[in-house]
C-alpha cells in the first residue's frame, strides 16, 4: 500500500525530510490533513523510515476512533512508545514533571485520587509534555489525531509549543473535525513554524502507472476510468484495481464498462465484495473488529461473532489473505476507512446490539471503565443491563483526569439510563462539577443542584471538591464558605470531615478578612498539641508544624512533630500531599533543617507523581526552590521557580507570590537586579501572608538599587503583615535584620541598633541556626562588633544554609582587615569566595575578592571566564530559549524582561561560548568539553 500510495508525493516527502534536520529552526511538527485513503499515512511511514536511517529515535502511535471517550486513551500510547523509543533508564527520563504521566503506566490500578480531577489531567498533560522534552531528540509520529481524546492532544500542542530541540512531531488527521477537537486541532496547526502539508488527489498519468503496476497492459480507457472513479484517491485507486485482479479477467476497454459495478459506494462494495467471498465467519469476524475498534483482544472478538477461537483465528487468516485486515500482535483493519466500510454494513438497531454485548464482554474480560463505555454510549437508553452504572463510573473517571468533556457526556448519558437514588445523587453531583470545571456552571448554581441532593455524604465530597478547587484557585474565602457548608452536613472524624477542616485550616492561613480566626485557630491546634492530642491526619501534622515554627518554636520541636511525615507521604491523598508536606516543608525550612525539609519534599515529589497531581508536584517544586536558595544552588532554585509562576499565569494561585519573592531574592544573590524587579511583577499578594515574603523581597532590591528609604518601608511592611497572621519566627522573613542595615545606610544608628538587637533576640530564642547566623551578622555590622561576626560564622558552620555562611564568612573577613588582622582575614575570606563560586552568588564573590585583595592575600583561583560553566543561570535560560528558535521579543515576553536585557545576555553567552551567531548556539549549549 505504501508504495501505491507514495506516486507524486515528492513535494510532501521533501517537507517531512526537511523536519527531520537537526539544524537550528527546523519546523517542530508537520501537519498531513487530507482525507481518508489520500495516503497521509503512508507518508507518515516514509518519514519514520527516513528517521530510523538516520539513528533517529522514532516512537509511532496512531490515535483510535472510540479513543474521544476515554481520557489520555492517545497519550498512554504515546508514553508506552516514547519510553520503548529512548535508549535511556526509564527512570532517569521519569525522575522530573515527566513523572506526572506515572499513573498512565500503572495499568493495574486505578489512577484516581480523591480531589483530583482538573488537577490530575494538568499534571498528566505537563508530564508528557515534559517527557518529550526530555526524551528528545525524538520523532513522534502521530496519524489519525481526528480521533484523538481531548487531554492528549492538547498535552501535544503544548509540547509542540515548547519547540523542544530535537523533538520533531509528525502527524496526520483528516481536515476540520467537529466539536473540541477540532478546535485543538486548528490551534496546533496555527502554532508557529509549523508545516502543513495537503496531499491532493493524484493525476489521471499517475493513476495509470499505479493500474498497470498491478494489471498486465490495462486498455487506456480502463485506466481512464478507474481514475474518474476512485477521484484520484490512493487507497480507492488500490481498492478497485485489487478488486478487478480478483476476478481474473483482462483489463479492456469493454472491462471498464463494469467498473462502476465495484465502486458505486466507495470502498464499501469492494470490501463487500471481497467479504462475500470469504463466507460468514469472516463477515461475523469483521463486524466485531469494527464495533470493538483497532487492537482488539481475538478471544472477546470472537466471542461477539458468535465464534469459537479456533474460527475466529480461522476467519482472522482468511481476512489477512483478502488484505482486509493485518495479523501481527493484533488483528487490525488494513485500513480505517475499511473499518469504517464493514461498520456500515451493520443495521441501525443490530448495531446498537452489537454495542450492549461488546460492552458486556468487555466488562467480563476485566476492560477499563472507559473503554466498556466507549460501547455503552453507542447503545439506546435502556437497552443494556447496568449501564447507567457502568457510564456514571465512566464520567466520574473521566473528571478525575480532568476531562470534563468526556465527563459530562458519559454523566449524562447515564443520567438517561435507570439509577438508584444514590447514583443519580452521585452523578447529578459530579455533572454539576465538571460544568463548574468548564464555566458553564457558577458555583452558585452548583450549590442550588446540591440543595436537591438528599444524601449529606455526596454534598459533603462534592464541598470539599469546590472547597479545595477554591483554595487552589487563591479564592480562599470561597474555599473556606465551601468547608464550612460541608463540615455542618458531615460526621465528625470521617476521612471527608478531616479533608474540608484541613482545607479550611489552610485558606485561613492565606485569606486577610479571617487573620483573627486564623490567629485563634493556630492557637487551638498548639493547644492540643500540648495537651497530647496528636494531629489526626498528615495535613493537620503540617498544620500543627507550621503553627509552632510561626510562634517562634525551636528547630527541635518542629523535628519531633514532623519526624514522620516522609513516610506517611506514600499514601497521602492530595490534600494530604498539599497541605500536609508543604506546610511541613515551610516549618523546616524557616527552622534551618534543610536536610529534613530534603526527605519531605523528595517523599512529596514521588507521591506527586504516584498521582498525577500538578498541584502537589508544584507545591513541592516551589519549596525545593526556596529549598535551593537556602543551600545556596542559586541555578537550581531558578530553575525550579519556573514551573509553579508559568502555573500561575494559568489560574494556578497557590504559593505564586511566595515563588515570586524567592525567584527574586535568587536573581539579586546572582547579581541580576533587574531580572529580580521582573519577578516580583509575578506577585500579587495583597492583604494576604505572601505579602511579608514579597515586601522582604522588595526590601532587599531597594537596598542594592540604594534606596535605603523604600527599603526600610518595606521591610517594616512586612513586619507587620507577620505580626497580623501571628508569625514571630525569623527564618520566615528576617525583617529586624533588613531595617536595621536600611536604617544603617540611612544614617539613623539608634534605630539601626534597635532593629539589630531585637532581631538577635528573637532569633537567640529560637535558635535556628540560619536566622540566628544572620542576625548576628547584620548586628555586627550595625555595631562594628569582631565578636558578633564571629560567633555569626560559628553559629552557621555546621548549617547546611551555605550562602548564609558565605555571607557570614565574607563579613568576618572584612571585619578582621579593618580592625588590622590581614593575615587573619584571608582564610575567612578564601572560604566565602569558594563558597560564593559554587552558589554563583556574583556580588557576593566581588565583594570577597576585593576584601582578599585589600587583605594582601594571593589573588584565588580565577572562576572561569568562559564555557557553559561561566553563564549565568539568566545567560544560560536565555541562550537555551534563544536555541530552541525563539525571537529575542519571545524570549524577553516568556521571562518577562525587555527585549534590551535578552539581547544583552545573549551577548554576554555568545562571548563566553565562543561562538559569533545564533545558529552557534544549540551545538555549543550541547557540548560537555565546552
Amino acid at each position: 500500500m505504501d508504495a501505491v500510495q507514495l506516486v507524486e508525493r515528492e513535494a510532501e516527502l521533501r517537507a517531512l525530510s526537511r523536519a527531520l534536520d537537526a539544524s537550528v529552526g527546523a519546523p517542530p511538527l508537520v501537519l498531513c490533513a487530507g482525507p481518508p485513503g489520500i495516503g497521509k499515512s503512508a507518508l507518515l511511514a516514509a518519514a519514520a523510515v527516513e528517521a530510523v536511517s538516520r539513528g533517529l529515535p522514532v516512537a509511532r502511535v496512531a490515535a483510535q476512533e472510540l479513543d474521544a471517550e476515554a481520557p489520555f486513551a492517545l497519550a498512554t500510547r504515546l508514553v508506552l512508545a516514547t519510553l520503548e523509543a529512548v535508549d535511556r533508564d526509564p527512570a532517569e527520563l521519569l525522575a522530573g514533571p515527566a513523572g506526572l504521566v506515572s499513573p498512565l503506566l500503572d495499568a493495574g490500578r486505578s489512577p484516581l485520587g480523591a480531589g483530583l480531577g482538573e488537577d490530575q489531567g494538568r499534571g498528566i498533560g505537563q508530564g508528557v509534555r515534559f517527557l518529550l522534552a526530555a526524551a528528545a531528540p525524538l520523532v513522534l509520529v502521530v496519524d489519525d489525531l481526528q480521533w484523538a481524546d481531548e487531554p492528549s492532544l492538547a498535552a501535544l500542542a503544548a509540547a509542540v509549543g515548547d519547540a523542544t530541540p530535537g523533538l520533531r512531531v509528525l502527524a496526520a488527521t483528516r481536515p476540520e473535525p467537529a466539536g473540541a477537537v477540532g478546535v485543538l486541532l486548528r490551534r496546533l496547526a496555527g502554532l508557529p513554524g509549523v508545516v502543513r502539508l495537503a496531499p491532493q488527489p493524484l493525476s489521471e498519468t499517475a493513476v495509470g502507472s499505479l493500474v498497470r503496476q498491478r494489471l498486465e497492459a490495462p486498455a487506456p480507457a480502463f485506466t481512464r476510468r478507474c481514475a474518474q472513479l476512485s477521484g484520484g484517491n490512493p487507497f480507492l485507486v488500490e481498492e478497485l484495481v485489487r478488486t478487478y485482479a480478483g476476478t481474473g479477467e483482462p483489463a479492456t476497454a469493454e472491462a471498464a464498462l463494469r467498473l462502476d459495478e465495484l465502486l458505486p459506494d466507495g470502498v464499501l462494495r469492494t470490501v463487500s465484495l471481497r467479504l462475500d467471498r470469504l463466507g460468514e465467519p469472516a463477515w461475523a469476524l469483521a463486524r466485531a473488529l469494527a464495533v470493538l475498534g483497532d487492537g482488539a483482544d481475538l478471544a472477546v472478538a470472537a466471542s461477539l461473532a458468535g465464534l469459537d477461537l479456533r474460527e475466529a483465528e480461522d476467519a482472522a487468516d482468511a481476512l489477512a489473505g483478502a488484505d482486509v485486515v493485518t495479523v501481527a500482535d493484533v488483528v487490525r483493519f488494513r485500513h480505517p476507512t475499511v473499518a469504517t466500510a464493514v461498520r456500515t454494513t451493520i443495521a441501525p438497531f443490530a448495531l446498537g446490539r452489537l454495542h450492549a454485548d461488546a460492552a458486556r464482554l468487555l466488562a467480563d474480560a476485566g476492560a477499563p471503565v472507559e473503554v466498556v463505555a466507549a460501547q455503552l454510549v453507542q447503545t439506546r437508553p435502556g437497552t443494556a443491563a447496568g449501564a447507567g452504572t457502568l457510564l456514571a463510573e465512566a464520567g466520574l473517571h473521566a473528571a478525575a483526569h480532568g476531562d470534563h468533556g468526556t465527563a459530562q457526556r458519559m454523566l449524562a448519558r447515564a443520567l438517561a439510563e435507570r439509577l438508584e437514588p444514590v447514583e443519580r445523587w452521585r452523578a447529578e453531583a459530579a455533572l454539576a462539577l465538571a460544568r463548574v470545571a468548564t464555566g458553564e456552571l457558577s458555583e452558585r448554581d452548583a450549590g442550588a443542584v446540591l440543595d436537591e441532593i438528599a444524601d449529606a455524604a455526596l454534598v459533603g465530597e462534592a464541598c470539599r471538591a469546590l472547597a479545595l478547587r477554591d483554595y487552589l484557585q487563591g479564592a480562599y474565602a470561597a474555599a473556606i464558605d465551601w468547608c464550612d457548608r460541608g463540615l455542618a452536613l458531615v460526621e465528625p472524624r470521617r476521612p471527608v470531615a478531616t479533608a474540608l477542616e484541613n482545607i479550611r485550616f489552610a485558606a485561613l492561613a492565606f485569606e486577610p478578612t479571617r487573620a483573627g480566626e486564623a490567629l485563634r485557630a493556630r492557637e487551638a491546634v498548639a493547644a492540643q498539641w500540648q495537651a497530647g492530642e496528636p494531629p489526626a491526619s498528615l495535613a493537620a501534622t503540617g498544620l500543627l508544624a507550621s503553627v509552632l515554627a510561626g510562634a517562634g518554636a525551636p528547630p527541635a520541636a518542629v523535628r519531633r512533630v514532623t519526624a514522620g511525615v516522609p513516610a506517611r507521604i506514600a499514601d497521602a491523598d492530595l490534600v494530604g500531599v498539599t497541605v500536609g508536606t508543604s506546610f511541613s516543608s515551610v516549618a523546616l525550612l524557616w527552622s534551618d533543617e534543610l536536610d529534613a525539609a530534603e526527605q519531605v519534599l523528595e517523599a512529596a515529589t514521588a507521591r506527586a507523581h504516584d498521582l498525577g497531581s500538578l498541584t502537589a508536584f508544584a507545591a513541592s517544586t516551589q519549596l525545593r526552590a526556596n529549598l535551593r536558595l537556602r543551600q545556596g544552588r542559586l541555578t537550581e532554585s531558578i530553575e525550579a521557580s519556573r514551573l509553579p509562576l508559568d502555573l500561575g499565569r494559568t489560574g494556578w494561585a497557590l504559593y505564586r507570590s511566595w515563588t515570586a519573592a524567592r525567584l527574586a531574592q535568587a536573581h539579586l544573590e546572582a547579581g541580576e537586579v533587574d531580572l529580580a524587579e521582573h519577578a516580583l511583577g509575578d506577585a500579587d499578594a495583597e492583604g494576604r501572608m505572601e505579602e511579608a515574603f514579597v515586601a522582604e523581597a522588595a526590601g532587599e532590591i531597594a537596598l542594592v538599587r540604594g534606596d535605603a528609604a523604600t527599603a526600610l518601608a518595606r521591610f517594616e511592611h512586612a513586619g507587620a503583615v507577620l505580626e497580623r497572621f501571628g508569625v514571630r519566627h525569623p527564618g520566615a522573613v528576617a525583617w529586624q535584620s533588613g531595617a536595621a542595615l536600611a536604617a544603617l545606610a540611612l544614617g539613623d544608628a539608634a534605630a539601626a541598633r534597635r532593629h539589630a538587637d531585637a532581631a538577635v533576640v528573637v532569633a537567640r530564642e529560637v535558635g535556628a541556626r540560619r536566622a540566628l547566623g544572620r542576625a548576628l551578622r547584620v548586628a555586627a555590622r550595625v555595631h562594628d562588633d569582631l565578636a558578633l561576626a564571629q560567633e555569626a560564622v560559628t553559629v552557621l558552620a555546621d548549617s547546611p544554609a551555605l550562602l548564609e555562611r558565605a555571607h557570614a564568612l565574607a563579613d568576618l573577613g572584612g571585619a578582621l582587615r579593618r580592625a588590622g588582622r590581614p593575615r587573619e582575614a584571608r582564610g575567612p575570606l578564601r572560604e566565602a569566595i569558594s563558597l560564593a563560586r559554587h552558589s554563583g552568588a556574583a556580588p557576593l564573590l566581588a565583594r570577597a575578592e576585593a576584601e582578599l585583595q585589600a587583605s594582601g592575600g594571593r589573588r584565588v583561583r580565577e572562576r572561569a571566564s568562559s564555557g557553559l560553566a561561566a553563564l549565568t543561570p539568566t545567560e544560560r535560560r536565555v541562550a537555551e530559549l534563544a536555541a530552541a528558535g525563539r525571537t529575542n521579543a519571545e524570549v524577553a515576553a516568556e521571562l518577562q524582561v525587555s527585549v534590551k536585557t535578552v539581547e544583552w545576555h545573549l551577548g554576554h553567552a555568545y562571548r563566553k561560548l565562543g561562538i559569533e551567531a545564533r545558529d552557534h548556539l544549540a551545538a555549543a549549549l550541547a557540548d560537555p568539553s565546552r
